[in-house]
């Protein structure tokens, strides 16, 4: 009997459901979001439910292209965003606007959350110029100068556009980077640039320049949707005179997490591995089982290493421009603040740290682990580490492990003869102890009353007392180490 794959399932879903119309997926589970984007060869559109962004944003960020797809954060007031930072949602609502505005002929992903579905987003593309149908450089320029374009010399900030012979530089007030449009052959070509380096990164296949004045906005709902694949995944939606039809396939699909899949292996399931599987193990009809590869790979780690691994994060609101940093790999440097970054894998924020002789260092927000805070501005003797002389840096690490090692031997070895040494126990003498003890005027608190029975502890011990006493100014210290004498 052959048995099906994933594939298998969403081909067969792709072939059943016309383009252009709403299908509510019935028992869909958000663990098949890399299936469905990966199987589902049509432009695809899914309609969300709200509760679940942050799910979507795990699931799809790891196959998201940066002009082809967009995802539409749930209309919300609630912002729980720590300064310093942009919020997800912020940065996805502002990208989708950009985006839809600017290239949407080219977009073939669309993940909408549906308090999000009838709002107004993005500008009228039939208001816009189309690079690609207008008849030539001339109209492109005059388009540029009749909305109040400026002319530069370079191209940085949106708003602005260069001549450059028969190629015109331009950054759109709607597009996330700017373009480079030329002229130069038969058929325009577009591609994006670096602002920093004024140099292409990829070509773009559709582009329509927003005018500059204000105009009024379309919902999603207005937005030309007949070529996509439309899949509603909540009940949650409020789509008006659109026809929804259900599909009973998944009511075939069982799920289990990794602790389930565990107790449930040695069933005679067919077990089969899929890479667009993030989490979660899909059973179909009793009969197969689609797991992600870790579940099969997956290794116990032991107590000392899942302990090293839940290290602290240093908290990034603790820390100015200027204070030192430490990179597990590059050494000491000094921070410079925050950027965002959008790129294949979709927007980053990244922590700048800046290194010596120029070098500069941009580390994933998410990847934090991998610094600490070394010290304030303004602190003397702190020498910072290059980027191009790592070995440096690392001579220097190898060396504080080898001290730290010694160290540690050393307490090690003085705490084993610390052990060894053996001394007569102090005589107790409770009458004497309980006189001096109610002359004191005050009762003992809590803490002073366990700090003193571990003392007395100690002084009976046949070993050396080795105690630290802690504690704030007039919470009785001095009173414990009067009684430790006596």
């Amino acid at each position: 009997m052959k048995h099906l794959s994933l594939k298998d399932i969403f081909s067969k879903i792709a072939t059943t459901t016309p383009i252009g119309e709403f299908y509510f997926l019935q028992n869909f589970h958000l663990g098949l979001c890399g299936a469905i984007k990966k199987y589902v060869k049509n432009p695809l559109f899914l309609l969300y439910d709200d509760s679940d962004f942050d799910v979507i944003i795990k699931n799809f960020s790891n196959s998201f292209d940066v002009d082809t797809a967009v995802i539409i954060p749930p209309l919300s007031h609630d912002d729980a965003t720590p300064p310093g930072f942009i919020s997800d949602k912020s940065i996805h609502h502002k990208r989708s606007c950009e985006i839809i505005s600017s290239y949407p002929d080219s977009i073939s992903f669309i993940v909408c959350a549906a308090s999000s579905f009838d709002i107004p987003l993005f500008t009228n593309q039939k208001i816009g110029l189309d690079v690609f149908t207008c008849t030539g450089f001339d109209d492109c320029l005059g388009y540029l100068k009749n909305n109040s374009y400026s002319s530069v010399d370079i191209v940085t900030s949106p708003g602005e556009y260069a001549i450059r012979g028969g190629i015109i530089d331009f950054f759109s007030l709607s597009a996330p980077q700017p373009v480079r449009i030329s002229f130069l052959a038969e058929e325009v070509s577009v591609y994006s640039f670096d602002i920093n380096t004024q140099t292409t990164t990829s070509k773009i296949h559709s582009l329509i320049i927003s005018p500059k004045k204000q105009v009024s906005k379309l919902a999603l709902s207005e937005f030309d949707l007949s070529r996509f694949s439309c899949f509603i995944l909540t009940n949650n939606h409020n789509i008006k005179n659109i026809k929804i039809l259900n599909i009973d396939l998944f009511n075939k699909l069982k799920y289990f997490s990794y602790n389930q899949f565990i107790h449930k292996k040695n069933k005679n399931y067919n077990i089969l591995s899929d890479d667009c599987l993030s989490s979660t193990a899909i059973v179909y009809n009793d009969e197969d089982c689609f797991v992600p590869l870790w579940f099969q790979n997956k290794k116990s780690r032991s107590r000392v290493e899942l302990q090293i691994n839940n290290k602290p994060i240093f908290n990034i609101k603790d820390i100015a421009v200027g204070d030192y940093l430490v990179h597990r790999d590059f050494g000491v440097g000094v921070y410079s603040g925050i950027i965002t970054n959008e790129n294949a894998v979709g927007i980053q924020e990244l922590i700048v740290i800046r290194y010596n002789e120029g070098g500069v260092l941009r580390v994933d927000t998410k990847n934090l682990d991998l610094v600490d805070f070394f010290a304030s501005h303004g602190s003397e003797n702190i020498s910072l580490d290059s980027l191009n002389k790592t070995a440096t840096w690392k001579r220097k690490l190898s060396a504080a492990k080898k001290n730290a090692e010694e160290t540690v031997g050393y307490l090690l070895n003085l705490y084993i003869k610390r052990n060894k040494l053996i001394r007569e126990p102090f005589i107790e003498t409770k009458k004497m102890e309980k006189e001096l003890l109610n002359d004191f005027p005050f009762k003992d608190t809590p803490d002073q009353a366990i700090a003193w029975n571990e003392i007395s502890n100690d002084l009976k011990s046949q070993n050396p007392m080795d105690r630290l006493l802690c504690g704030d100014v007039g919470f009785g210290k001095t009173e414990l180490a009067i009684r430790a004498a006596f």
